[in-house]
């Protein structure tokens, strides 16, 4: 079931916070650049394994974000590269992504039942390029039928 909530994601008590990110290395612009604000660790290994194995489109890195909550960060390669100029968003990529998510919740027992997953509200859409009803229906599909979705529209105002 997905809810969609008001404030800030990384207020969440959610085990695994999700947002699309490119396979450059580049951690540079609203969600992403925060995740790297908040959660070096999480950036740096990011960042090494662009830098060592590369990145490809539908690779996921789960990174545990060593706060109190035992939460980790999905971060989510779906676009290529980055820009403002056209659609980088990737839906087979993200489908892939989100498909290794449900993967890695299946393989933790304490998880499995009842894991709350928490994404950006608006992911993949705004410097993505994407259509985020399609971006919506596709985290549905894959996560939404079996889990608690929590998707976090920041309200500015």
């Amino acid at each position: 079931m997905i809810k969609i909530l008001n404030g800030n994601l990384f207020d969440t008590d959610a085990e695994i916070i999700c947002h699309q990110c490119n396979c450059q290395g580049v951690m540079g612009s609203r969600v992403a650049a925060e995740v790297k604000r908040r959660y070096p660790n999480v950036y740096q290994i990011y960042y090494d394994t662009y830098a060592y194995e590369g990145l490809v489109l539908g690779d996921t890195i789960i990174v545990p974000t060593g706060n109190d909550k035992e939460q980790v960060i999905a971060n989510l390669c779906a676009q290529d590269k980055y820009g403002r100029d056209k659609q980088y968003t990737d839906y087979d990529a993200l489908r892939k992504c989100l498909r290794s998510v449900k993967d890695f919740i299946e393989l933790r027992s304490k998880w499995k039942v009842q894991a709350r997953i928490a994404f950006p509200y608006g992911m993949g859409s705004v410097r993505g390029g994407g259509d985020w009803n399609t971006v919506y229906q596709i985290i549905d599909e894959e996560l939404g039928r079996y889990y608690d979705v929590e998707i976090w529209r920041l309200n500015c105002g």
